[in-house]
């Protein structure tokens, strides 16, 4: 139906999705113990609302805690501009891993839309590999964390693993998981749940950072601190 390249694009936009669902599970959890809803407005955690019109912005929105997104909703918009405006804290381009600023504008293309992590908050997706065809395919894999350092340089966040598929985790059968990153050391801790998750984390993306870390550490209950590789990238380890 569709010439190559555009097809490309639904399928890129369609494996978005699959990367993102661990985020949007663990929110869904969190939103069945609070009743915090999942979509919010982006003034909803804001301590000071800066300007008037943030309060009446209606495109623009919050999922769960740690993204913002501004969707393209207009005809051969090709890029997004002050997305940031009136929001207070550190935030970070979810697809280039830089930080942003307020008035920046930013290239999308057709390829993406905007969305941004919020400084303190750490995301959690699947790395999701070519021969993953299906959500099914894509809940079986690898685990990547996107950190959002905040002014003071630390960021928190969860992880909520059940079956998918029955009601067993009403009695437990569960993990829930807590993520820090603090100093140079990401911690994981968590539930005792018995219930056994097969994904491995394989890769922390640390944004806002400045070049700031040599060495880094993985600290996780009950066992020893072991050192991490670190990998350059531009601007994000």
């Amino acid at each position: 139906l569709y010439e190559k390249k555009y097809a490309d694009l639904i399928k890129e936009s369609i494996k978005e999705r699959y990367r993102i669902l661990p985020y949007y599970y663990t929110a869904f959890e969190e939103h069945c113990k609070t009743a915090v809803p999942l979509l919010r407005p982006i003034w909803f955690d804001q301590a000071n609302v800066q300007e008037g019109e943030t309060m009446h912005q209606d495109k623009k929105f919050l999922i769960g805690d740690g993204l913002l997104v501004v969707p393209i909703l207009d005809k051969d918009q090709l890029t997004v501009k002050g997305a940031l405006d009136g929001l207070e804290g550190r935030w970070y381009d979810y697809y280039s891993k830089r930080e942003m600023m307020g008035d920046e504008e930013i290239d999308t293309g057709l390829e993406r839309i905007g969305c941004f992590v919020k400084g303190g908050h750490i995301v959690p997706t699947y790395d999701i590999k070519s021969y993953v065809k299906s959500s099914k395919d894509a809940k079986e894999s690898n685990i990547q964390l996107y950190i959002g350092l905040d002014e003071e340089e630390k960021a928190k966040g969860k992880l909520y693993f059940d079956d998918g598929e029955t009601f067993n985790y009403q009695k437990g059968t569960c993990s829930r998981k807590n993520i820090e990153f603090s100093g140079n050391t990401l911690s994981w801790s968590g539930d005792s749940s018995e219930y056994k998750v097969g994904n491995r984390v394989t890769k922390a993306v640390l944004m806002g950072h400045n070049n700031k870390y040599t060495t880094a550490y993985l600290e996780e209950e009950d066992k020893n601190k072991q050192k991490i590789q670190l990998i350059k990238g531009s601007g994000y380890t």
